[in-house]
């Protein structure tokens, strides 16, 4: 599913626990509809007949009546509410400490190297690609894979033709100045540990933390952003009563803004704590159901 295919979607309440070990889900809701068969077999429908004029009732015998024979199904169609569901994951946290003054993406959006997600106190905070976390204020005669990762980064944006050695000198100085140009921020070539936050892999499709809206005061370590599937999973929610209704390998058709998705039933799990079945849906040919 491309973003701009992607339904609005709703963030259901997180629970109170630690950050860095829950992993939350993102829901939306769509119509479905699936086609039951009720017998499957020859089928007998009349291609002409002959009208018979009751004055007449020996033309009966010289008039014949044509049938055709052919292969049919008979069904009925049940719709209930398919969810679509992203897996989300955290992403490295914001180092960032202030008030949130603007939010630069929406749930959903894919980032990449270089995208501001969000500002604080007025400074953009900017996406990068690396394995090591921003952890402190980067400046001239600072070393370590953070400088090569920072080095990368302003090569990629093509302000620094260096060598990504990790050495914090005078050229990797004059290239952050120019970049803080760029962000309009004081040139002062010193990276703060808030201004970047890098990704291990990118670009990546995000959601937003509940600490992220603007006039919010950050402390610095929330976690502000997350990373989420980019193909959701769907399922259709039943109630115990209702799992006799809709047997395995059924056609589902998923009603969406643009059109219809194709998709069948794979799965049942039951859920006798919420009271539910879940029947897990799935595209043409094993794809993703928004691919299909």
């Amino acid at each position: 599913m491309t973003n701009a295919e992607q339904p609005p979607i709703g963030q259901p309440p997180g629970a109170a626990v630690d950050a860095f070990s829950r992993r939350r889900r993102i829901l939306g809701i769509f119509v479905v509809s699936l086609l039951l068969p009720l017998a499957v077999g020859a089928g007998w429908w009349a291609s002409r007949q002959a009208l018979i004029s009751p004055q007449d009732p020996l033309a009966a015998v010289a008039e014949r009546v044509i049938f055709e024979v052919a292969e049919g199904r008979l069904g009925r169609s049940l719709t209930f509410n398919a969810v679509a569901e992203w897996e989300q994951a955290p992403l490295a946290p914001t180092a960032a400490a202030g008030t949130v003054t603007s939010v630069g993406v929406a749930d959903g959006d894919l980032v990449d190297i270089g995208d501001v997600v969000f500002s604080v106190d007025l400074r953009p905070v900017v996406v990068a690609s690396g394995l090591t976390p921003m952890f402190r204020d980067l400046a001239l005669r600072a070393e370590g894979p953070d400088v090569a990762q920072l080095q990368a980064f302003l090569a990629f944006e093509g302000l620094y033709e260096g060598e990504l050695d990790g050495k914090f000198g005078s050229g990797t100085r004059a290239a952050v100045r120019e970049w803080q140009d760029t962000m309009g921020v004081d040139d002062d070539g010193k990276v703060r540990r808030g201004d970047i936050v890098f990704f291990a892999e990118l670009p990546a499709r995000v959601a937003l933390g509940d600490d992220v809206a603007i006039g919010v005061a950050l402390t610095g370590g929330e976690q502000t952003l997350w990373s989420i599937s980019d193909e959701p999973s769907f399922w259709i929610p039943l109630s115990l009563d209702q799992r006799t209704l809709v047997p395995l390998s059924s056609a589902v058709n998923v009603t969406y803004p643009d059109g219809v998705w194709a998709a069948h039933t794979v799965k049942a799990l039951e859920s006798p704590e919420e009271g539910q079945l879940h029947l897990t849906l799935e595209g043409v040919d094993g794809e993703p159901v928004c691919g299909a």
